[in-house]
């Protein structure tokens, strides 16, 4: 019964958290580049942010200066092309190096900030902030020598810094010079001998030579034009950091030759007084005038003074005899070499998962979450230690990707820590530690700003909540996030999740898409990808962009592979599948899924995917069908029980597939005593109070009814409410007083009132302040549904007030029982719709009967579900140039005219003997293979049952967006305006193609 395209989405997409598609920009190109605007112009050449159309994204592009040519532009080629086989998150990503119209070119990593010049400008920023930002910088330069680059000219001008604080090296410095009129000597030049000038004047430095570099910054060995070494970056950088703690640079003058004689002198003569103690001679020993005498990498030097900055002085003196002990015990035992030792991470470890950390976790009733925040933990305790004995450039960029994983880690942690509903899912935005473990390392951001982790804290908490969320308040508080990208982009992909409005959800996807580009992390790409195709499937099902969505998701998630967003695309997967018919191969999905969630840990995914396989199953619903969803529906209790306890909301979910099960098996009592013990009512974004009065139908008022207030409702023969209605935690009751009234502090805003008596029921009325309802007396219906080999698990009896507007259509079910008697009590009496429908996971089949219930009994009715003995595929194009969002087919018997409207269905709805009807899916490969001459752009729906004689298929064009409300609202309010096209089909027709107008205006 649940088996429905909604009730998939909703499953499959309640993990992760999308980029939108960024609209091309008009203007001039380089090759396919679309240049935008100029960041800066300087140097060899200009600095554009422009727009990559192939991959979607905005990059930085430094075009060469036209007649720029020689060793230098080749040198700047073959030095970027080496770059952007580097993937160190300190290291600015080179994207490609091309020639386009006879310039040359390097898109790279568009990072929005400013340079570490003018952050340390800008205000005053105490040693440890300074040492943290430069020990980031030295990072990305240690990378770039483990590459076998040497940048030449490394200084503040030419770092980087993202609004996020992150870090990063160009593989060149930015093309303007921030600081040129200012101090010539801190500008970059090439240096060499001039003719028209004394090499010792400044104006010299601006001919051209043959040594680049800023003269400021440059290591004697430039000067001199000796060999260019990692150890002349090492100079310029201690220059820098000493620049940046004291103000003035070490080695200062108004002329060359000054400052080669200040170098000669050697940094024991150079003034260290203002320089933090604890870096004095790390500096001065990178700042020696021999390149021998430095230290002998930039990895040393960086693990020197990680140490003295993030180690007080007295745990090294406390720990320093171990130390020794230790080294002259591994020199008597073995006499090797320990292998170097590791920078200090980004974050203590120790720390973020500390004692107390794991007690305030179990304290907010997160057990699970504990357990599995506490093997993450471990794990990336070991690997990272394991990744300490890599070689210099892998272990460069492995401990990078670590940082990034206990960075989030800490946002997660932290959020499990405040109270909630005992049910965070703290495993959808956890990073695998084994991701850093791979031969292609992740790039991943460490951000640790109290924005980030309010942002994690709240989408984590809100998806533990079965109840709807207020879009008011995440759109507040996606407005309220801004100076942190990678925040940012999570704010507003979950700004996108949840509200309805699509030209606010377009907007919102795109500032995320944008802020994800800033940010640039791996797994907010990821999770920005995987989280666009779930909200397709929620608000276009499979409409054209989803096969397109996810396979860039597909693309993202290899950068950061881990099992459990693997299984997220597999359930993507399934409903591909399923919509083509392929059930094998979507159950198969679904259990692929279920794999992917348990190897990480994350049970409520797990048993997510699975009841995702049990409505797959009942889609189908074979006797094998039945025994599998018999034996999982016990095995998820099982699972659950044991890993998540009894009490666990998790619970409520299997108990709404168990009911659902026992429903369709005929077991109604039982049906409701499940669904009853364990329904909750949930908070209502917009609710509204309500009150009424029950009377019957000479006035007089009802005492004791049960109302029920709630969307979408439907009844059966023991309530008004069947144990499987969307929604149950919106669901309100009240019981009626001696005068007939009752009162709902917290209704739905939009839905139905219903109320009850032993066997009399009330017509439903739209939910509003006040109302009221009458109470009346029901029918019992009795009758037998030939099924013709259609499962009776399948098959639902349904009757419906003809008169009911589309907006109170309510129905009263009944199971068809296996030899496909059943039973209907509680039918309303009048004129009615008496419905056979056959549940598909794409559709419905639908038989229809006119009938007149004016008796307290009605047996031996007799129904049938229609004979189809073909089948046939309809292609759905469009009748102008652009192609249909979505389509619905249907496929009803008698001949029809070629235009008709939603009204004339509606009208004749009695009259037209049922339809089988089934939602679209663009035209696929498969499609292709199965024989189908389709087109780019048509919709197709393959396999549906014809019935016997005569028939028409007929086609409604849908809107891309069918969960948007002005859809809902248009077919309710314009179904005069709203085309239906039809054709004829044939005896012998495999296919049939159906032309269909756009989805009309409506304002």
């Amino acid at each position: 019964m649940t088996s429905n395209a909604d009730e998939l989405a909703r499953t499959a997409t309640a993990s992760p958290s999308s980029p939108s598609v960024p609209v091309e920009p008009a203007g001039p190109a380089i090759g396919r580049y679309r240049l935008e605007r100029e960041l800066g112009a300087g140097g060899m050449g200009v600095v554009h942010v422009a727009f990559d159309p192939d991959l979607e994204r905005r990059v930085a592009l430094k075009v060469l200066r036209a007649q720029t040519g020689g060793d230098a532009a080749k040198r700047l080629q073959r030095e970027a092309r080496a770059m952007a086989r580097l993937n160190h998150p300190n290291v600015v990503t080179v994207h490609e190096v091309g020639t386009a119209s006879g310039r040359d070119y390097v898109a790279m990593e568009l990072i929005e900030g400013e340079s570490l010049a003018e952050w340390l400008r800008e205000n005053e920023h105490a040693p440890h902030e300074i040492i943290e930002a430069f020990l980031a910088a030295g990072r990305g330069l240690a990378a770039a020598h483990h590459a076998g680059i040497v940048h030449r000219d490394f200084k503040p001008h030419n770092v980087l810094r993202s609004h996020l604080g992150g870090v990063g090296v160009p593989h060149f410095g930015p093309a303007r010079a921030a600081t040129a009129a200012a101090d010539p000597l801190a500008t970059t030049t090439p240096s060499g001998p001039s003719p028209a000038a004394p090499q010792s004047a400044l104006s010299g430095l601006t001919v051209s030579g043959s040594v680049l570099g800023t003269p400021a910054y440059m290591a004697p060995e430039q000067w001199a034009g000796g060999e260019v070494t990692p150890a002349t970056d090492q100079f310029g950088y201690c220059v820098a950091l000493w620049e940046a703690l004291t103000g003035e640079r070490p080695y200062r003058g108004p002329t060359v030759e000054d400052l080669k004689k200040q170098v000669a002198a050697g940094p024991q003569a150079l003034d260290a007084s203002k320089v933090p103690r604890r870096v004095r001679t790390i500096l001065r020993r990178g700042l020696d005038p021999d390149p021998s005498k430095r230290w002998r990498s930039m990895d040393e030097l960086l693990q020197r003074l990680a140490r003295v900055e993030h180690r007080p002085w007295m745990v090294f003196a406390a720990i320093g005899a171990a130390l020794i002990a230790a080294g002259v015990l591994a020199f008597v035992l073995g006499g090797k070499q320990s292998a170097p030792a590791c920078a200090a991470p980004a974050l203590d470890p120790d720390v973020v998962w500390s004692d107390g950390a794991v007690a305030a976790v179990l304290a907010a009733n997160e057990a699970a979450a504990a357990k599995l925040l506490a093997a993450d933990h471990q794990q990336w305790k070991l690997l990272r230690g394991k990744a300490c004995t890599l070689e210099p450039a892998a272990r460069a960029a492995a401990l990078a990707c670590f940082d990034g994983v206990l960075s989030r880690f800490d946002a997660v942690a932290r959020a499990a820590t405040q109270p909630g509903s005992g049910a965070i899912d703290v495993g959808s935005m956890l990073i695998d530690p084994v991701v850093c473990s791979r031969p292609s390392v992740p790039r991943l951001v460490v951000t640790s700003s109290p924005q980030f982790q309010e942002v994690v804290a709240i989408r984590l908490r809100d998806d533990s909540l079965d109840e709807s969320v207020d879009p008011s308040k995440v759109a507040a508080l996606a407005e309220r996030i801004t100076g942190d990208p990678c925040a940012e982009a999570l704010a507003q992909a979950y700004l996108a999740d949840v509200v309805e409005q699509p030209p606010v959800r377009e907007r919102a996807q795109d500032l995320a898409e944008q802020a994800a580009d800033r940010c640039g992390d791996d797994r907010i790409r990821a999770e920005l990808a995987v989280g666009a195709v779930g909200r397709t499937l929620r608000t276009e099902f499979v409409g054209a962009a989803f096969a397109s969505r996810l396979a860039r998701a597909q693309v993202a998630v290899q950068r950061v592979a881990q099992a459990d967003l693997d299984g997220q695309l597999s359930l993507f997967k399934l409903h591909l599948d399923s919509r083509s018919d392929r059930i094998d191969e979507a159950i198969k999905d679904g259990e692929a899924a279920a794999a992917g969630f348990a190897k990480r840990g994350r049970i409520q995914a797990q048993i997510g995917a699975l009841e995702t396989v049990i409505y797959v199953r009942q889609s189908r619903a074979t006797p094998a069908d039945l025994v599998a969803i018999a034996s999982m529906v016990t095995q998820l209790r099982a699972l659950a029980t044991a890993e998540l306890g009894p009490s666990h909301p998790v619970m409520r979910t299997l108990a709404f597939v168990d009911a659902a099960f026992l429903w369709s098996s005929g077991d109604l009592a039982g049906a409701h005593k499940r669904f009853d013990a364990t329904r909750q009512a949930r908070p209502i974004v917009g609710a509204i109070p309500i009150s009424g009065t029950i009377v019957d139908e000479q006035g007089a008022p009802v005492a004791g009814a049960k109302v029920v207030v709630g969307k979408n409702l439907a009844g059966d023969a023991q309530s008004i409410v069947i144990p499987f209605v969307p929604e149950p935690g919106s669901l309100r009751l009240a019981t009626t007083k001696s005068d007939g009234t009752f009162a709902i502090a917290d209704a739905v805003p939009e839905g139905m009132v219903i109320a009850q008596l032993g066997d009399r029921r009330t017509a439903p009325v739209p939910v509003a302040p006040v109302v009221r309802l009458v109470m009346a007396p029901t029918s019992r219906l009795t009758g037998r549904v030939a099924l013709h080999d259609v499962a009776a698990s399948k098959a639902v009896v349904a009757v419906v007030r003809h008169s009911d507007p589309h907006e109170l259509r309510y129905a009263t079910l009944a199971p068809v029982l296996p030899d496909g008697s059943f039973v209907l009590d509680g039918a309303p009496r009048g004129e009615v719709d008496l419905e056979v429908i056959v549940q598909e996971v794409a559709g419905r089949n639908l038989t229809v009967v006119k009938q007149v219930i004016d008796a307290p009994v009605i047996d031996g009715l007799a129904l049938a579900v229609p004979v189809s003995r073909r089948t046939v595929s309809v292609l759905v194009r469009s009748t102008v140039g652009v192609a249909p969002g979505n389509a619905q087919v249907i496929i009803m018997p008698g001949e029809h005219p070629a235009k008709l409207t939603a009204q004339d269905l509606v009208d004749h709805f009695g009259s037209l003997g049922g339809f089988n009807s089934r939602l679209s899916r663009p035209f696929d490969a498969e499609a292709k293979a199965a024989g189908i001459d389709g087109k780019p752009g048509d919709l197709v729906v393959t396999n549906m049952g014809v019935p016997d004689g005569t028939a028409s298929v007929c086609a409604i064009g849908l809107p891309t967006d069918v969960a948007d409300p002005g859809f809902t609202k248009a077919l309710a309010l314009y179904q005069k305006r709203i085309e239906v096209r039809c054709a004829p089909l044939a005896p012998d027709a495999k296919v049939v193609v159906v032309e269909v107008p756009p989805w009309p205006r409506f304002d």
